[in-house]
């Protein structure tokens, strides 16, 4: 059973810090979290309501179904972020130059922290299907982790890289296919004028030609 020190203790040593980085890294309050939080305190103000009354089990029954939202709030608010972080993560490892020049730190420790990553959320999730019922306030601690692993990675991104490597590549590509579609241009306006110089004589030879 919860106490309300339990409660308290839960919704400003775990879900407010959680909730507020996952707010202010997608700039946005996901939907569903909203319901579950306005749940949560529907349960909290029975419990307060009847607390001091007699109705001790229906005080208690509230005071848990509290605690245990909280619970759930806490677990998806470390999810939601660790997915949007993973997101981010991917998009850089999956391009060798992105790794290479916009990140800074070595390309092999990127790669050694993107494992890890990638290890520590398969721990957090086997942690939550095992302490379903038990003690899930372990996996809440591996997903804190995990997503902490995950925002100091993409704080070693440098934006200011990422602008020069998306101009050096336009210019590679103008380089490498510039000659091509200067030719294939060049060719198309010839071959356009071609077909309407062709075209024109055609309607003229059918104008001189009696009956048309």
């Amino acid at each position: 059973m919860a106490s309300l020190n339990d409660f308290l203790d839960l919704y400003t040593g775990e879900f407010l810090p959680a909730y507020s980085d996952l707010v202010a890294f997608l700039a946005d309050k996901p939907a569903g979290m909203l319901l579950d939080i306005e749940a949560t305190f529907s349960h909290m103000m029975v419990y307060l309501t009847v607390a001091h009354t007699a109705d001790v089990d229906t005080a208690q029954k509230n005071l848990d179904l509290a605690y245990n939202h909280m619970v759930r709030l806490i677990l998806d608010c470390h999810k939601h972020l660790w997915v949007a972080v993973s997101e981010q993560i991917d998009q850089i490892y999956a391009d060798d130059h992105k790794r290479k020049f916009t990140v800074n730190m070595p390309e092999y420790e990127f790669v050694k922290q993107y494992n890890q990553f990638k290890a520590s959320a398969m721990e957090a999730r086997k942690l939550e299907m095992e302490q379903v019922g038990k003690n899930p306030l372990e996996a809440i601690k591996k997903y804190r982790e995990t997503t902490a692993l995950g925002l100091r990675m993409l704080g070693s991104f440098d934006p200011d890289k990422m602008r020069c490597y998306n101009s050096f590549s336009l210019t590679r590509y103008i380089k490498e296919h510039g000659v091509a579609l200067l030719i294939g241009g060049v060719l198309g306006g010839i071959i356009t004028a071609i077909v309407c110089h062709l075209f024109g004589a055609f309607v003229t030879l059918i104008g001189g030609i009696p009956g048309f």
